[in-house]
């Protein structure tokens, strides 16, 4: 029997760091939604430095660990 962890509560205002590798960056954008096997894909977008910027896609089966499978 699985035992339901609660999810946190989205923040819908201000920024809201994503990546882990990037904290004084700022990430943008995010997209969220699941694969037809259920794992949890989600793009956005990196700013890391005032010019630079990369798009990151990364994935999960549990939502605790992530692998980054592309980077625009």
């Amino acid at each position: 029997m699985a035992i339901n962890k609660p999810i946190p509560r989205a923040v819908t205002q201000g920024n809201v760091l994503i990546s882990a590798d990037n904290p004084d960056g700022d990430d943008q954008h995010p997209r969220l939604t699941k694969n037809s096997q259920g794992y949890i894909i989600v793009v956005y977008e990196q700013a890391l430095d005032i010019l630079s910027q990369t798009i990151p896609v990364v994935w999960s089966e549990d939502g605790e660990e992530w692998t980054t499978q592309f980077l625009f």
